[in-house]
């Protein structure tokens, strides 16, 4: 019903483009779905295939919720026991006792925990390598111990129900041992074991598994966890099916933890004290050699010259040393020197004139000698007096030129004999100094090396006391903390058995079996929907078959007025005028309607929609005429209680007239022409020239001439019959008509001269699913007292 609102009066619907005259091939076909969009289309169209398998994925829910129950019962919860472990930090604080240094980083003891040096000993002392020693068979196993070479694997231990006799055996059934109650059992597996005898006799069969402890304790350490928080806490965790196992098993770690990290400590500073004790020794002894070479280096050197000499207190600086004399005689040389060149230098600029007799009080050795300072302050003299006699008189006066002789012989003789003079005794010093230095730059060259090597062994001599006391104060502090050795871990929280699982896997394993039913059988719905070959959806019909919905008849129930079944009737009444008002439209203007109706397969519903269809145009007043066309099975005489022959067959055959075939009904505006005698050229007759004469005199006496038809895969009939009328309208019944065969027989309809119209649904579930929107509003307006479309249909509608 593509195009129709069914909750509009038919009076105010739009009028197709065919009511305006435009050719029947321009027929313009209404958009499939009433106006959803393709998302709502398929949604409904899910939510209908859900539905209909509604009671398979209610099954498969059901299953698979036992399913996780069951599962529930494989997967023991867990319980989870927490323990915390305080780090101490070693307080070198003062007044602190003296202890070690720090075992480990505060991040390092995590990794102690997960150690095999501590967890080996803990799955022994649990007996965790025994699958079944920690569960309710632990007291049987409470003194199983182990040899070296143990056989790994699974056995059965059978007790008989008298508790006298045992049979040990592996798990592939080869017995390894048979004796009595009380008996050490697995001698030759290397296992050495008595089980504890049950205080109540009877038969007991136990399984369990012996693997490495090793291996025990790699599992150990998956199950643990492990958190360092603000480097001083060490928080462990340990999750077991039994909180009491989780609790034990813990606290032995902890306590075997504990227990480690002191004896690592206590070994660590016995290591220290024993190495310390032995380099003390050692570091003695080369002291002692040391001292020694110093000793004897002296001796052999204590007559030689050196850089130094030992002096009583308060005369070290009165006391030159060999150094000290010899850069002192080189100093002296070279005082001489600078004076013998100062000396001639000033003799000669005087001589020149460039300089005056100052020049000689600058020379150290001029001021130590006193006859040449008298000549000078003679020369001095003179010179002040000739200066101020010749302010007074010129040079030729007695007096001046008896100044300029005397100052020229003092400068002329006498000063460049006393010069002279302290010039050869320089000369003299200096050849003395020069002797005396050469001596002692002899005797100086071998101080160094001594120097050298008596200071190298008095620094070993320093070097090996220093490292000997070093050493010495080191062994007694690790003595010390030897002996006060306190242990840098200390157990903080035990663990106890926790009354609350903190692993539940129960309501997961429900809600995964409920979740996984429910996806499987909508799953399965989808496929199964998927796989379906009957037409089911609206958009199958109109988008895969490519026809127009032209009505939808919802299915038909009969029950008593104002029941649910009365409102279900006036759907399907209300259905049937709107296929009769789109029928009506989908002719030029004053044409008859002349339609071939037909359908697949049988059981479709195409004679119970040919005569209800023709009785809601005889309603509306319309003549209207009903031919039984399925001269094979049909029984429209039957639904309108007319005399089955003569009808069609006779007529096409010859052996009856178009006024002996036609039946007047109940309804004024009816008539009926049932299909007659049965006869095997029926499918010839019904294309021969008789059959087009009589539909040209039906056109012309009736305006709606509706031809019920056999099913389209019964034969050539339908084909025939709607090349006669020239349009056909195919009846699909929901949930029932096959698509494969639909589409094959719509394609041989297309390459004949024959209008489709469209299609009608048939028995469609109105309101429901993909269908949601194919009924009409209860109740909108009051029917009338009494329906003949009601009598039929309770009557003589056929399926």
């Amino acid at each position: 019903m593509n195009g129709v609102d069914f909750n509009q009066d038919p009076a105010h619907l739009p009028v197709p483009r065919s009511m305006t005259g435009l050719p029947s091939t321009e027929f313009a076909a209404p958009p499939s779905g009433l106006g959803q969009d393709a998302g709502t289309v398929n949604a409904n169209r899910i939510i209908a295939a859900l539905l209909r398998s509604k009671w398979l994925i209610v099954g498969l829910t059901a299953l698979g919720l036992g399913g996780g129950m069951m599962a529930t019962r494989l997967v023991a919860p867990e319980y989870e026991s927490v323990a915390t472990i305080w780090i101490e930090a070693p307080n070198r604080g003062k007044g602190a006792p003296v202890q070690g240094d720090e075992l480990l980083r505060p991040q390092a003891w995590s990794e102690l925990v997960t150690k095999y040096k501590v967890l080996d000993p803990v799955v022994v002392e649990r007996k965790l390598y025994i699958s079944a020693a920690n569960g309710q068979d632990s007291t049987l196993f409470r003194n199983f111990s182990t040899g070296d070479r143990v056989y790994y694997g699974s056995l059965v231990y059978k007790v008989d129900a008298a508790a006298k006799t045992f049979e040990f055996a592996e798990e592939d059934g080869r017995t390894v041992q048979t004796g009595a109650v009380g008996d050490s059992v697995g001698l030759q597996l290397g296992y050495k074991w008595v089980p504890h005898p049950d205080p109540a006799p009877k038969a007991r069969t136990i399984k369990f598994t012996v693997i490495p402890p090793r291996d025990a304790s790699t599992a150990l350490i998956k199950r643990l966890k492990i958190l360092l928080k603000e480097e001083n806490f060490l928080e462990l965790k340990l999750a077991d099916a039994s909180a009491s196992n989780a609790a034990i098993t813990l606290n032995t770690v902890v306590r075997r933890f504990v227990d480690e990290a002191a004896l690592q400590k206590k070994e660590r500073l016995t290591q220290m004290r024993t190495a310390l004790d032995g380099q003390l020794t050692d570091q003695e002894t080369r002291l002692h050699e040391a001292e020694r070479e110093l000793e004897q280096f002296r001796v052999n050197t204590v007559t030689l010259p050196k850089e130094d000499v030992a002096v009583a207190p308060g005369l070290q600086m009165t006391q030159g040393t060999a150094y000290g004399d010899y850069f002192q005689l080189r100093k002296q040389i070279d005082d001489v020197k600078r004076d013998r060149r100062q000396l001639q230098d000033a003799m000669k600029r005087l001589n020149s004139g460039e300089a005056t007799i100052d020049a000689f009080q600058t020379i150290n050795a001029v001021r130590t000698a006193p006859a040449l300072l008298a000549v000078l302050d003679q020369i001095g003299k003179a010179e002040i007096e000739l200066r101020i006699a010749r302010t007074r008189y010129t040079d030729d006066y007695k007096p001046v030129k008896d100044l300029i002789d005397q100052v020229s012989t003092l400068r002329n003789i006498t000063l460049p004999t006393y010069v002279g003079a302290l010039d050869r005794q320089l000369g003299q010093q200096e050849a003395d100094f020069e002797g005396r230095g050469s001596s002692s730059a002899r005797e100086l060259h071998d101080i160094p090396s001594r120097s050298i090597n008596e200071a190298r062994l008095k620094r070993q001599v320093d070097q090996a006391d220093i490292l000997f006391r070093t050493l010495d104060r080191s062994r007694q502090e690790a003595r010390m903390s030897e002996a006060s050795a306190v242990p840098e871990v200390r157990i903080l929280d035990t663990a106890v058995a926790s009354t609350r699982a903190s692993k539940n896997l129960a309501p997961t394993l429900i809600a995964l079996g409920l979740v996984a039913g429910l996806m499987l059988g909508i799953g399965l719905a989808l496929l199964i929907d998927f796989m379906d070959r009957r037409v089911r959806y609206p958009d199958q019909v109109s988008q895969s078959m490519g026809l127009t919905i032209m009505g939808a008849i919802p299915a038909i129930n009969h029950g008593p007025e104002g029941s649910r079944e009365s409102d279900d009737r006036a759907q399907v009444m209300e259905a049937f005028r709107t296929l009769r008002m789109n029928l009506a439209h989908a002719v030029p203007n004053g044409e008859p309607l002349a339609i071939t109706i037909s359908s697949p397969s049988p059981g479709d519903g195409k004679s119970l929609i040919s005569s209800n269809l023709v009785l809601s145009f005889a309603e509306a007043g319309f003549n209207t005429i009903l031919l039984d066309g399925d001269t094979r099975r049909g029984g429209q005489h039957r639904t309108f209680n007319v005399e089955a022959k003569p009808g069609l067959l006779d007529y096409l055959n010859g052996d009856a007239s178009i006024a002996s075939i036609i039946r007047p009904t109940f309804h004024p505006r009816l008539s009926v022409i049932p299909g007659g005698t049965r006869l095997r050229q029926a499918p010839e007759l019904l294309g021969s020239s008789r059959m087009m004469e009589l539909m040209s005199q039906l056109r012309s006496r009736f305006e709606v001439i509706i031809v019920d038809s056999p099913p389209l895969g019964a034969g050539i009939d339908p084909f025939v019959l709607g090349m006669a009328t020239g349009a056909m309208l195919v009846v699909v019944r929901v949930g029932e008509t096959d698509k494969d065969l639909t589409l094959a027989k719509l394609d041989n309809l297309r390459r004949l001269p024959i209008r489709v119209l469209g299609g009608v649904l048939n028995d469609i579930k109105a309101g429901k699913g993909a269908y949601r929107y194919y009924n009409y509003s209860y109740g909108y307006s009051e029917e009338p007292a009494a329906e003949p479309a009601g009598e039929l249909q309770k009557s003589g509608s056929v399926t």
